[in-house]
């Protein structure tokens, strides 16, 4: 888990107060499919989000991913991506492991994203007896994902787990 970077720029709120936001596209990809250009573009946004990224760390945790879901701005490039993994037991339910996820600032409102990240969970939900998510989040954002997709979830906040 790379620290957060201390913000420079516009809070996101400023960013979407002045109307600065893009509709993103989506894309799933499998890791192989990913050119170098799409691997720059990615190792980018992380370098904007996060401190101290060390570039063949952030090359190796890609290389053991399965699936990336890729958010395209309407002019081309990327502005966005979340990577997973499906982990194989020998026995029990398939496991989901939610990878890095970065988007650039003007792009956080937009749907695409969690969009996106359904189309591919879903896909793997078809392909297996049973899945779970193994969701390792860093923040509110990625945690308000469990249940809006999950009726079954822990930990909630509405009850004991």
């Amino acid at each position: 888990m790379y620290p957060s970077r201390t913000s420079t720029g516009p809070s996101p709120a400023d960013t979407l107060a002045a109307g600065a936001r893009v509709s993103p596209t989506w894309s799933v990809s499998s890791r192989e499919e990913l050119g170098e250009a799409e691997v720059a573009a990615m190792l980018r946004i992380h370098r904007s989000l996060y401190a101290r990224v060390d570039e063949s760390r952030f090359r190796a945790d890609l290389a053991g991913k399965d699936e990336v879901v890729l958010l395209w701005r309407a002019d081309g490039p990327l502005c966005g991506y979340s990577t997973l993994t499906v982990e194989r037991p020998a026995e029990g339910p398939w496991v989901l492991v939610s990878g890095d996820t970065g988007v650039e600032r003007d792009a956080w409102c937009s749907p695409a994203l969690a969009h996106g990240w359904l189309s591919a969970a879903l896909r793997w939900r078809e392909r297996c007896a049973a899945l779970d998510w193994l969701l390792l989040a860093g923040g509110p954002r990625t945690y308000r994902f469990l249940p809006l997709f999950f009726a079954a979830h822990w930990p909630r906040p509405d009850r004991p787990t």
